[in-house]
């Protein structure tokens, strides 16, 4: 193959990734203008600049949750192989509804990390029963979990992975998340883009944190619209 062919290859190639890229973010726009439009009741706007909605702030040998730089700051201080822990933090807002439409969004700031999975996580659902669990990993892995705690320990976690471009997580800054359930579909969206999208099945009025690994990070901005 001549240099010439060579170079047409790669700019069909090039120009083949820069028009699914723009599929993805037509549809991601698409997806976020109908969760907006079709969830109006606002249940919580939070943007961390006091505890009016008495967030339960921790501080001990393990965690530490508190208001630092007008956000909720999490963290973990050791490795879960050394502390095997998880803070499990959780907040039940009565107006929200997991089982109906809603659109969860967030600002999340991913300041240091140092374990086998670099991220983190947000949690929706019943922490007695069905829950899901975001997972987002800077280096470009999104996993969606589903716990159910009233199953047998072995069978309690079920997993959707996927994985994205590495380059789309600021590190230190603010990174726009946008979880939206419209009629039995789940996407995730990061920064604008959708990264996953998967049918489940949830209910519950809690969102929460797991927080088994060591890594500090932090949540501003946080809305949560529902349509029940």
């Amino acid at each position: 193959m001549s240099v010439s062919s060579l170079k047409v290859n790669r700019s069909k190639i090039i120009m083949l990734l820069l028009t699914l890229e723009s599929i993805s973010f037509t549809i991601s726009s698409s997806n976020y203008l109908h969760a907006v439009k079709s969830v109006t009741k606002l249940v919580v706007k939070e943007n961390f600049s006091n505890n009016n909605n008495d967030w339960k702030l921790i501080n001990d040998s393990n965690f530490y949750v508190g208001f630092e730089n007008g956000a909720l700051h999490i963290e973990k201080f050791e490795r879960n192989r050394i502390s095997n822990g998880c803070i499990w933090y959780n907040k039940k807002f009565e107006q929200f509804d997991a089982g109906g439409n809603f659109l969860i969004s967030f600002d999340a700031r991913l300041i240091s990390y140092d374990d086998v999975f670099n991220g983190f996580d947000f949690q929706w659902g019943n922490m007695d029963s069905t829950l899901y669990q975001m997972n987002v990993d800077y280096k470009g892995k999104c996993i969606l979990d589903r716990f159910n705690n009233q199953a047998h320990p072995h069978d309690r976690w079920t997993r959707i992975d996927v994985t994205f471009n590495p380059g789309l997580i600021k590190l230190n800054g603010n990174n726009r998340v946008d979880i939206i359930y419209l009629n039995g579909e789940c996407s995730i969206m990061i920064n604008k883009r959708q990264v996953l999208q998967a049918k489940i099945n949830c209910s519950g009025k809690q969102i929460g944190i797991q927080g088994c690994l060591k890594v500090a990070w932090e949540i501003d901005n946080l809305i949560i619209r529902s349509s029940r």
